[in-house]
This record gives structure tokens, C-alpha cells and sequence, in this order.
């Protein structure tokens, strides 16, 4: 479940992906015809990266064919504007197959995190067949800080859950390419148990009621996050 991580300014490389975050990568003209005729398909996903004291949508997740190792960027969100909202969805136009999530960058004041993971099979991973249109749902990259010396300096490592939904898929697509939506989460790699989210929930409650300009009163996104996914299976066992 470890990730190496960058803590950098912008890569050069991804300088063009930050200036046209927050946009949908597909025509607004393309049609359910047009894409059937393509061969190809299309495919919406969220990305958040939670630590002890913040959760925030990614800047842009990298996908990998697993057949050919051909790779493609989705682009999510800039963090440009202050008004942004939460949940923020990127849309790509791809090749029919099964794909690899390999690189996630998000973006936190002054830092940038270039996430990959220690696992050569990625974070999660999804197929996806020709002329459908998928949501993925949203990819929650947990980061769990050890601190040495100082709570600023240390190493982290990273894991991967999904939730259904990708939060505002359809505001990426035009209507004729919403209609045809379905839900089809991907599938994490190597996911935290139950037990396992509930420490590090507690693990990330103690750091962020330890820290120097801590108030007492943090609360830790990931504890929230667990208790929203509690609920889910409730909710819909009184249906």
C-alpha cells in the first residue's frame, strides 16, 4: 500500500495539463452515434486525496491500458478559482479495454503531490467496452504522515478506496452522452479493511489534535468519510 510521492513545484510536463483543469477532454457535439462509430468510449472519474486535516479534489489522474501500456491523462480540477466545488469530474474519450489509475497529482497550498504507487498493478483499475459511457466513481487516496524529528519532515505512504459516483459526472457530458451514463465503480488495489480505515481514522484524529496550532476541536476527513460509507449500507437496507 506504499506510494512514492513527489512534495515539488509543477512538473514541466504537466504544465498543460494544469492550464485546461476543470474543463471535460470530449466535444460537447460528440454523439452516442459518433462514439458507437469510433469504436472508442468514454469515461468519467473523481479523484480526492484525504490526509489528517484536508480533503481535496486531484488536478489529474494518469490511466495506463494494461494491453499495450499506452497511458492518457484525465483532467479533474485547477484549484484556479476559490468558488471550485468539492466534487469535481474529468471526462476522456479512450480506447475499449482494461486501464491502470498510476498517477494521481493533487494539489494542497505551496505543495504539489505526484502520487505512485509501490504497486506495479496501480491504485485501481477498470475495463471499460467500446461506445459505453462509464462512470468510475471516485478514487479516495487515503496519505498516512509519519512524522520524524518534527511533524513537518518524515515519509508517507498512501492507499486507495472507491466510492460509487464520481459527484457531478454529468456536468462533464453533454445530455445526449449523459443519458447513456452508467455506474460502474473501478476496483481498488489492495484496499484498507474495515479495521484497517477505523486506525487510521484514530491515527489521523490524534495528529491532527497533536499539532502545534492544533485547537483540540479537528476533526479528520477520513473519520467522516468512514461514517458517510457506514451509512450507505444502512440507507439502503431500510429501502
Amino acid at each position: 500500500m506504499g506510494t512514492a510521492f513527489v512534495r515539488a513545484g509543477v512538473l514541466s510536463t504537466l504544465l498543460c495539463v494544469i492550464a485546461a483543469c476543470g474543463t471535460s477532454q470530449i466535444s460537447s457535439e460528440l454523439t452516442n452515434e459518433a462514439l458507437r462509430g469510433s469504436g472508442k468510449a468514454v469515461f468519467v472519474v473523481s479523484v480526492r486525496l484525504v490526509s489528517k486535516t484536508m480533503s481535496t479534489s486531484c488536478d489529474f489522474v494518469q490511466l495506463k491500458r494494461v494491453a499495450d501500456g499506452r497511458t492518457i491523462d484525465v483532467r479533474l480540477a485547477s484549484h484556479l478559482l476559490p468558488s471550485e466545488p468539492s466534487e469535481v469530474s474529468g471526462s476522456v474519450e479512450i480506447d475499449p479495454g482494461t486501464y491502470a489509475v498510476t498517477v494521481a497529482m493533487c494539489s494542497r497550498p505551496n505543495v504539489k503531490f505526484v502520487v505512485r504507487p509501490a504497486d506495479a498493478r496501480g491504485l485501481a483499475t477498470f475495463s471499460i467496452g467500446p461506445g459505453e459511457v462509464v462512470d468510475g466513481g471516485t478514487l479516495i487516496i487515503i496519505e498516512i504522515f509519519q512524522p520524524v524529528l518534527t511533524e513537518y519532515l518524515g515519509k508517507s505512504q498512501f492507499s486507495a478506496i472507491v466510492r460509487p459516483g464520481s459527484g457531478r459526472a454529468s456536468a462533464v457530458l453533454n445530455r445526449e452522452l449523459a443519458g447513456r451514463l452508467v455506474s460502474r465503480p473501478m476496483t481498488a488495489i489492495d484496499p484498507p479493511t474495515p479495521d484497517m480505515l477505523a486506525r487510521m481514522c484514530e491515527f489521523h484524529r490524534q495528529q491532527a489534535r497533536g499539532g502545534v496550532f492544533s485547537t483540540g476541536r479537528e476533526e479528520s476527513p477520513l473519520c467522516q468519510l468512514i461514517g458517510q460509507r457506514s451509512a450507505e449500507p444502512a440507507a439502503r437496507k431500510q429501502r
